[in-house]
């Protein structure tokens, strides 16, 4: 095909990738360069132009010297240094990767046909899932963390609150003879938006009709001036993902400090409720071990088991379209920049990779061992039996166990 020709074939196929606005116009030149030059298929194309917005993502400068004697020489250059940088691992600074400001949202009301009442969106038989019900007074997150599935599904800067939320709950039919373990942080982080709405009068109020639920407040953030000054029920849990402190610089910029986070996690245990902290995601990067190691540390001198109901752990997981938003959004984040096996239809470390992280990180928790529930987020039994030297038999069984754990816990508060 006459070059001429090519440069009309490179433009359609450049408009069927999804990321084509991700580049910088220096990168698309490079891109171009290559193309006119090569004269690669699509599929070859779409490969070498991912590879162009990996490197941009995580800050990698193209080397633009290199000469190439044919086109197979060229893409395996650029396969070749793609991997080498996932094998290196990451590496980060305490310069923030990402610098973006946080979108202006517009607040919308929920449909009112819409249910209020789910079961977690990532469930599924192939792994051990506590079956947890979630109950989404709001949808979609300011958050904004690089690696959150929730982008997917609220792409938009629409926040979704649920204006009827007191009238909702009264309509849910529960058994008084069952205990409920019912989450609000599925489709948005439990505590960021307040009482708007007054989404947190109706939970609490919720709360303290049913105490056969178990309603637990996931978060990333400090925002409890809420709960300072009112009783809250005991079986309200307050649980909280933690990261070190140089992950949330750079992957979750627009969350609340570690420090924040902890500080919070002490004043809501100080008015006498259970807190948890959710170890989702591990980051594996240069230098990782010692910071989680320090942070349990400080995690472990400042609460006692008896305070703590759960410590949960998982790994960056991906779907597919989540990997493509996170492509297209343009921003830098180095949340990819690892090997991904697909296992169960999502895309993570390998399992040997996750079993010893896991392992990595209980050991450090050793003298709360028997003392606080731990367990995994999604993950295979095999994983669970390398990790804790036992799996539960089916997730009935995780459920069950968990409940228990729980309620035995907040039966036992003063």
């Amino acid at each position: 095909m006459p070059k001429s020709d090519y440069r009309n074939k490179y433009q359609e196929h450049l408009s069927r990738l999804p990321v084509a606005t991700a580049l910088s116009e220096k990168d698309l030149q490079l891109l171009q360069n290559y193309a006119l030059q090569f004269r690669p298929t699509f599929q070859e194309l779409k490969t070498l132009h991912g590879i162009f917005v990996d490197f941009k993502m995580w800050g990698q400068t193209l080397v633009t010297s290199e000469s190439f004697s044919s086109k197979d020489s060229m893409l395996s250059y650029f396969k070749g240094i793609h991997q080498q940088f996932i094998k290196e691992g990451r590496a980060y600074t305490q310069e923030a990767l990402r610098t973006e400001k946080q979108p202006v949202f517009t607040y919308k009301p929920l449909p009112p046909e819409d249910k209020i009442m789910g079961t977690c969106p990532v469930a599924s038989e192939k792994t051990l899932c506590c079956n947890l019900l979630t109950l989404d007074a709001a949808r979609n997150c300011a958050f904004d963390c690089s690696y959150c599935s929730i982008r997917s599904f609220y792409p938009d800067n629409d926040v979704f609150i649920e204006n009827n939320l007191a009238e909702k709950l009264s309509q849910l039919q529960l058994d008084p003879t069952k205990t409920y373990h019912i989450g609000t942080g599925q489709s948005s982080d439990s505590l960021i938006w307040g009482n708007r709405a007054n989404i947190l009068d109706a939970l609490v109020d919720f709360a303290r009709k049913n105490p056969n639920v178990i309603l637990e407040f996931k978060s990333k953030s400090n925002n409890i001036d809420y709960f300072l000054n009112r009783q809250i029920p005991r079986n309200i849990l307050f649980t909280w993902s933690l990261n070190p402190d140089i992950i949330i610089k750079n992957e979750e910029p627009m969350t609340s400090s570690l420090a924040a986070r902890l500080k919070a996690a002490q004043q809501i245990s100080a008015k006498g409720n259970l807190v948890g902290f959710h170890f989702h995601p591990l980051f594996i990067y240069e230098g990782h071990e010692v910071d989680y190691r320090n942070l349990i540390g400080q995690l472990t001198s400042l609460f006692t088991p008896e305070q703590v109901a759960t410590i949960s752990m998982g790994t960056l997981t991906f779907t597919k379209k989540t990997m493509r938003l996170i492509r297209k959004r343009n921003i830098q984040s180095k949340v990819l920049q690892m090997e991904l096996e697909e296992i169960a239809g999502k895309y993570s470390h390998t399992s040997e990779i996750k079993a010893g992280l896991f392992n990595t990180i209980y050991q450090m928790f050793q003298p709360w061992h028997g003392k606080v529930f731990f367990y995994l987020c999604m993950e295979e039994k095999s994983i669970w039996d390398k990790v804790f030297r036992f799996s539960y038999a089916n997730n009935d069984d995780f459920d069950r166990a968990m409940k228990a754990a729980y309620a035995g816990k907040i039966q036992s508060l003063p």
